[in-house]
């Protein structure tokens, strides 16, 4: 709907901008690990989250595609683990990652905006 709630809702069909009855609003959808928001997960990534921790560079569109590690917070671990995965071969950030997906682990981080999952 206008909202962004999953159609349709429970049951029945409604035909208005709005969806009635009891829906939710639709999960955020992005890619962990892709702090930068530009379709994949690179190098550039855990620069864009040293930027805005050490260096004032602006805060990531979605701070929930920051944190790598899954732990409810963007800090240097984030970053550390990025690069442990491109160049260790270690493991990749947890779901979702590698498809755009919603956080399946609660936390107070936001997502505003993760325009390749829009």
């Amino acid at each position: 709907d206008f909202d962004g709630n999953p159609r349709p809702c429970e049951e029945g069909v409604d035909m208005g901008a709005y969806e009635s009855g009891g829906c939710g609003v639709a999960p955020d959808r992005f890619d962990r690990g892709d702090a930068n928001s530009d379709g994949t997960m690179d190098l550039s990534d855990a620069v864009k989250i040293l930027l805005f921790l050490f260096s004032g560079g602006g805060e990531p569109l979605c701070l929930k595609s920051a944190d790598a590690d899954d732990n409810g917070i963007v800090e240097i671990t984030d970053a550390i683990y990025i690069l442990r995965g491109l160049f260790m071969g270690e493991a990749a950030p947890p779901a979702p990652h590698g498809q755009c997906g919603p956080d399946p682990t609660e936390d107070e981080l936001t997502c505003l905006s993760f325009p390749p999952c829009e």
